[in-house]
């Protein structure tokens, strides 16, 4: 039996985003420290924001992980310019990473039929059969875990896209607050004042 477990993990400050794992019944749950293999990494650029993310295999167990982000997933503009130009960095990093979701799961699916070769070699043609099919189900429940967190992670990226434009209309109406606060004061000066 396979299992696919979702583990969602955001934090200010915290580099892992979350993990997908995929656990083929016959693995050992020993360990609890596997060792893994880069499948692909993905860097992506807008700007002066950048996004990495890695594809991490180990037997059959897949993680995807966002290994940096610049700015931070918590930071906002100091200013309404800059928190702009964040919110048009942030949009083209979502629509550049949505182009790569193919590309990974092509290459998790390469990797997993290079591993199935390997393991077909020798075996009788009966063991072969009951195998396939083991491992059609093992891919299968891969490609849908990976899409899932894929789906998580381009989530995370569109609540990120959420707060920068909340902190856009807090920018407009403080300006909008501080313009009718001025009015406002011109309004209690003496009109001679005005004239100087």
């Amino acid at each position: 039996m396979t299992t696919a477990e979702t583990d969602e993990t955001v934090e200010c400050g915290r580099q892992e985003v979350g993990s997908i794992i995929i656990r083929d019944g016959g693995e050992k749950e020993g360990n609890k420290n596997p060792s893994f293999t880069t499948l692909s990494t993905i860097a992506i650029q807008a700007g002066r924001s950048q996004i990495v993310i890695s594809i991490l295999k180990s037997g059959s167990l897949v993680h995807l992980q966002l290994v940096q982000v610049h700015p931070g997933l918590c930071e906002i503009g100091l200013s309404k310019a800059e928190n702009q130009t964040l919110i048009q960095e942030q949009q083209q990093l979502i629509e550049k990473l949505k182009k790569y979701e193919r590309e990974v799961l092509a290459v998790v699916e390469r990797s997993r039929q290079t591993e199935m070769k390997k393991r077909d070699e020798g075996m009788m043609e009966q063991k072969k059969s009951i195998k396939t099919k083991k491992e059609e189900v093992v891919n299968k429940a891969m490609a849908a875990s990976l899409s899932e967190g894929w789906s998580l992670l381009l989530h995370l990226l569109e609540r990120r896209q959420e707060v920068l434009t909340l902190a856009s209309d807090f920018y407009n109406r403080t300006q909008e607050d501080f313009n009718r606060g001025r009015g406002h004061e011109g309004a209690d000066t003496p009109l001679s004042e005005h004239q100087r």
